[in-house]
């Protein structure tokens, strides 16, 4: 949870609520460095991604090749650039309005990523992440 704009103050709430009723469900407050992104992406069991599927219709967002690496899960609110994506990555993928907790346990284990599509896109990124 990196921002807490008003409009997006119902679903942080939400989260909130989920998380004190279960203890599986940790919530990160601002920004992370490189190595606790790499932990966290490493211990986590997917991502409810919150984001308005109006603004990233065709926007991208550096998230769904982190999902794409790790090999986890998204749950978002709709169709928007980020499914698109998800499903070129094999990125495991449930669209919920309601953004509901149980979406993102029924979502299935990810296939292997095409080799020529992941390469071109994580050349660097690999690298990156192995030196971290």
């Amino acid at each position: 949870l990196a921002w807490e704009y008003p409009e997006i103050m119902d679903t942080v709430n939400t989260l909130k609520d989920w998380a004190k009723i279960d203890p599986r469900i940790k919530l990160h407050h601002g920004f992370w460095n490189n190595q606790d992104m790499v932990t966290v992406f490493k211990q986590i069991n997917g991502v409810i991604c919150t984001y308005d599927i109006n603004a990233y219709r065709y926007k991208s967002s550096g998230l769904i090749w982190m999902l794409a690496f790790f090999q986890k899960p998204l749950v978002i609110s709709g169709e928007c650039w980020l499914s698109r994506e998800a499903g070129r990555l094999n990125v495991p993928l449930a669209i919920d309005k309601s953004l509901q907790l149980s979406s993102l346990l029924e979502v299935k284990a990810p296939n292997k990523l095409s080799e020529k599509y992941a390469s071109s896109l994580y050349k660097s990124l690999s690298e990156w992440l192995l030196s971290h």
